[in-house]
């Protein structure tokens, strides 16, 4: 096994405490890794999409117009919105829930369930397809890349698309179905 950051051999190890992990091998070269284990890497990696999430939710509830807060807590704490977007007067609020977690169908269905019971609609966020997806209002993102330098709606949005038949006598509207449609996650948010 290498070093996904510095490619330089590793090998396993077991703590005092029992605990498994991967250590690199004497005379590795300075390394971001060196010293973390791979899963309080991966969570340093999440925790920094996470925020760079919310951020962007952020940014696109500004440009459509709306007040946006982070991290903004329910009166009675039921609930915590990672994003909240609010109309100019306070009276319509949308909670933007980034879910980079691991999280059932049901725990996410009582989730939205005390967001609606504090008058508050939410739209759950992921980076992937997640088994939830579908069971809330709910989208997955694709993050920026070096082709693409914005964050993307990839999964969650529809459209009905119309193609015309053939045979018009007996098929005169045409045939439809509905396809995925990706977008820009700011406009999908205004």
């Amino acid at each position: 096994m290498t070093c996904p950051e510095c490619a330089h051999p590793l090998h396993a190890k077991v703590s005092p405490h029992g605990l498994r992990f991967f250590a690199h091998d004497p005379g590795s070269p300075t390394c971001a890794l060196a010293g973390e284990s791979m899963e309080h890497h991966l969570l340093k990696l999440k925790l920094k999409l996470k925020l760079k999430l919310k951020l962007e939710l952020a940014t696109a509830v500004r440009a459509a117009g709306r007040h946006a807060e982070l991290e903004v807590r329910g009166p009675d704490g039921d609930w915590r919105a990672g994003v909240m977007a609010s109309s100019p007067d306070g009276a319509v609020r949308m909670a933007w829930e980034a879910q980079l977690s691991a999280i059932t169908a049901q725990e996410i269905t009582e989730r939205t369930a005390r967001f609606a019971k504090g008058g508050v609609r939410v739209c759950w966020v992921a980076t992937r397809l997640r088994p939830w997806g579908g069971a809330v209002p709910s989208i997955h993102t694709r993050p920026p890349t070096e082709d693409e330098a914005r964050w993307m709606v990839a999964g969650g949005l529809v459209r009905f698309e119309v193609e015309s038949c053939n045979d018009r006598r007996e098929c005169p509207a045409g045939h439809g179905h509905w396809r995925q449609a990706d977008t820009d996650l700011r406009p999908f948010v205004q």
